[in-house]
């Protein structure tokens, strides 16, 4: 017994049909921990991803935009004194 567009089961009773019974329970509580995991998964990933992006609240900062910083300070210094 299926819906009327034969994609979900219908009315799945324990005691009619104890296998289908069995199977649908299983296959939903796959999908739901499935949905969980790739909710929890899709979350970490936004987090790092926000500690990455320098227009971002929550940037870490990495050592190449360190590096790159400190070097643009001391070419700045360089051409000040050159300058005078």
């Amino acid at each position: 017994m299926y819906s009327r567009f034969g994609i979900l089961p219908g009315g799945i009773s324990k005691k009619a049909e104890p296998e289908k019974f069995h199977n649908a329970i299983v296959c939903h509580c796959y999908n739901a921990s499935a949905f969980l995991f790739l909710g929890i998964l899709i979350v970490v990933v936004g987090k790092r991803m926000d500690k990455s992006d320098p227009m971002s609240p929550d940037f870490a900062g990495n050592k190449a935009l360190d590096d790159w910083a400190k070097a643009m300070k001391e070419e700045e210094e360089r051409r000040k004194v050159h300058k005078k």
